[in-house]
């Protein structure tokens, strides 16, 4: 009886192991094939950078040592909104070292199509004329430009990017890239930036190219875009083909947007305002914007009105901000304006 009694338990601890085992041995197969995937896909992503950075920037990486800093392909849940923001893309960031430079090259890679969304590069150590390159962009920015999107084109395969290159090749300077042909606008921005130090004044210009989708004429936030700084190459986006269109109907006129913005103000804040002050009328601007911040990349056609207020009581508030639909008329947000009370 007593040595039944020792079977069985040897039996029951047998049992016990063995499912221990299984489980240990599962999840051990699991995190080592899971670290395998990510691997692989980090490696896909650093190679789809580089590859990038080589046949449209013309970079040498060859002459370069890769150092990811930082690599995210999966949403922290512990963080709603990275949760959100990370939910269609990966992240990641390298440096590029070199006797003579280091550069710093971050990029977000699309996870529905793997589509290179964007691409920055900067220099943390080495003069910029110290990169080394295969075959550098053109140091003006609009002949840079044009070869850019020749570039991308090869590269990508993007028949979009030929529509972008009608506007940009004939243009003789900047300021001839303001213009709009057919659902693309275009639009050429410059910064100028002056530093002092003990040598004197430096000045650095930045320089960014944006092609806007229009829907019914409205600006969209789809873009693609390129920047430079001082004749280098410094960012490049696309974000094309990022956001689906629900409705371009517009259906409030922008008097309509300006007296519903009005009415929410006078609700929001009180009457005391009022007479609205008529040396700072409304301000109504159209546009493409989500509805809410779900991420679900459906763009509505809206209205943005800024209501100044005449003599209020709080110093701090200037005005009212309302967000309403343009094709229902539905205040989306509403919220104060904050002025200087010096102002």
């Amino acid at each position: 009886m007593r040595r039944s009694k020792i079977w069985a338990i040897l039996i029951i601890m047998i049992m016990l192991f063995t499912i221990v085992f299984t489980i240990f041995s599962a999840q051990l197969f699991q995190s080592e094939y899971s670290t395998s995937n990510v691997s692989d896909m980090q490696r896909y992503d650093q190679e789809k950078v580089l590859s990038a950075l080589k046949n449209i920037v013309g970079v040498d990486v060859d002459k370069y040592t890769v150092n990811v800093t930082h690599y995210y392909s999966e949403p922290d849940p512990l963080f709603e909104k990275e949760t959100e923001e990370y939910k269609y893309r990966r992240d990641i960031t390298f440096n590029l070292d070199s006797d003579e430079s280091r550069l710093s090259v971050s990029a977000y890679i699309s996870k529905k199509d793997n589509k290179l969304l964007s691409m920055s590069m900067s220099v943390l150590y080495g003069a910029r004329s110290s990169v080394h390159y295969v075959n550098r962009l053109p140091s003006d920015p609009l002949v840079a430009t044009k070869e850019f999107l020749s570039r991308l084109k090869a590269f990508t395969g993007n028949s979009i990017v030929r529509d972008m290159q009608i506007i940009v090749e004939p243009a003789e300077n900047l300021g001839a890239l303001n213009k709009t042909v057919g659902n693309i606008k275009c639009k050429a921005l410059v910064y100028r930036e002056e530093y002092a130090d003990q040598f004197g004044v430096t000045t650095h210009y930045f320089t960014s190219i944006y092609f806007v989708q229009l829907f019914n004429g409205i600006e969209s936030g789809n873009n693609l875009s390129v920047s430079f700084y001082d004749g280098f190459f410094e960012h490049f986006g696309d974000g094309w083909d990022l956001h689906s269109v629900a409705n371009v109907e517009v259906n409030v006129s922008r008097e309509q947007a300006v007296a519903i913005a009005q009415e929410a103000t006078i609700n929001a804040v009180g009457s005391e305002y009022l007479p609205f002050p008529s040396d700072r009328p409304a301000i109504a601007e159209l546009s493409m914007g989500r509805i809410d911040r779900s991420f679900d990349f459906l763009w509505y056609p809206c209205w943005s009105v800024t209501v100044y207020l005449a003599n209020p009581s709080d110093p701090w508030l200037g005005g009212w901000h309302v967000w309403l639909r343009a094709d229902t008329g539905e205040i989306i947000s509403t919220g104060p304006i904050h002025s200087h009370p010096n102002l």
